[in-house]
C-alpha cells in the first residue's frame, strides 16, 4: 500500500491518511449526530514516538453508524466452542468442586481464544475501525479524561486512539502493573519503559483513578450480558473496584470474541458496553 486516500464514512465522519500516517486525519461529526451546538473538528496526531513504526491503513468501505446504538457484533460465534462453557448460576454459595470446574472452563476458553488471536495477522483496517468507534464515543459523551491501555502482543490496537485523544486534549490515564497484583495509573505523555512482565508500560505522573469519563479496558472475550473474560490475573477486576466514581466501562475486543456465554465467578467485573471493529454493543444504560 503506497498511498491511502480519503476515507468517507457516514455521520459526516471522514479520515484522510497517507502511507506514513502524517497528521492528515480529520474527524468531523455533525451537530445533528452529537447534539453539540456547533460542529466539532478533530485533527489526528502524529504517532507518539515511543510506539512501534507507523502502520498504513484504510477503512475500506462506507459504514453506517448509529451513534451509541450500534449492536452489529451480537452474532453468536459458532466456531468458538462455548457450548460446554456454560454460565454457572448459584445461590451465593459455590462449592469447591464448582469453583474448580468454573476455573477449568475459563482456562480452556482462554487457551482457545489466545490460539485464535495468535493465528490472526495484524490488520491495519481493524485498528482504524476500532479508533473510529473509540473516538466517536469520546466525542458523543464529551469525554475529558479517559482510562485506556497500551496494547501488548495481539491485543486490539488502541495506539491510534491514544494519539487522537492526546492531540484533542483528552487526558489519557494508562495502567502500570504492580507486583502485588494491583494497577496504578499514570497520565500518559508518550514515554514508556519496560514493566514487570517485560513489555512496555507508560511512564508519567501517578494519579488516582478519579473523575474518569470512560474506561476502555482489554478483554479476551465478552458475553451477551456483559460478562468479561480477562487473561486470568485479575488486575482489571481489582482495579475497577477502586475507580471513584465508577465510570462506564467498555471492553475492546475483536468481532468474533463477543460470545453467547462465558463462565463467571463472583469477582468477575462485568462491563457496560463492548467495542469491536463492527461497532458498539450496550449491556447497561450507562451510555444511553
Amino acid at each position: 500500500m503506497n498511498n491511502v486516500g480519503n476515507v468517507e464514512l457516514t455521520n459526516d465522519f471522514s479520515i484522510a491518511l497517507n502511507h506514513k500516517r502524517q497528521p492528515l486525519v480529520v474527524i468531523h461529526v455533525s451537530n445533528q449526530a452529537t447534539n453539540h451546538a456547533t460542529n466539532v473538528e478533530r485533527i489526528w496526531a502524529n504517532r507518539i514516538c515511543c510506539f512501534p513504526g507507523p502502520q498504513p491503513f484504510s477503512v475500506a468501505k462506507n459504514q453506517a453508524f448509529e451513534l451509541l446504538g450500534i449492536a452489529h457484533a451480537n452474532d453468536s460465534q459458532a466456531h468458538i466452542a462455548v457450548s460446554e462453557n456454560k454460565r454457572h448460576s448459584h445461590d451465593g454459595k459455590i462449592s469447591r468442586m464448582d469453583a474448580i470446574e468454573i476455573a477449568k472452563a475459563k482456562n480452556e476458553l482462554r487457551r482457545d481464544l489466545k490460539l485464535r488471536r495468535a493465528a490472526m495477522p495484524y490488520d491495519p483496517e481493524i485498528a482504524g475501525e476500532l479508533c473510529v468507534h473509540l473516538a466517536e464515543l469520546c466525542v458523543a459523551t464529551d469525554a475529558k479524561r479517559v482510562a485506556c491501555y497500551l496494547p501488548y502482543g495481539d491485543e486490539p490496537d488502541t495506539e491510534l486512539f491514544i494519539d487522537w485523544a492526546i492531540e484533542n486534549e483528552i487526558e489519557v490515564l494508562l495502567p502500570v502493573s504492580n507486583l502485588d497484583g494491583t494497577l496504578h495509573w499514570v497520565i500518559f505523555e508518550g514515554e514508556t519503559a519496560e514493566g514487570i512482565f517485560g513489555f512496555a508500560e507508560p511512564v508519567g505522573t501517578t494519579v488516582e483513578p478519579k473523575a474518569i469519563d470512560l474506561a476502555f479496558i482489554p478483554a479476551l472475550a465478552v458475553d451477551q450480558t456483559g460478562q468479561r473474560l480477562g487473561k486470568g490475573k485479575g488486575y482489571y477486576d481489582r482495579a475497577l473496584a477502586n475507580f471513584d466514581p465508577k465510570p462506564p466501562v467498555i471492553a475492546v475486543i475483536f468481532d468474533d470474541e463477543l460470545l453467547e456465554a462465558i463462565p463467571t465467578e463472583d469477582h468477575d467485573h462485568p462491563v457496560d458496553a463492548v467495542i469491536t471493529p463492527r461497532g458498539i454493543a450496550h449491556f447497561t444504560q450507562a451510555l444511553k
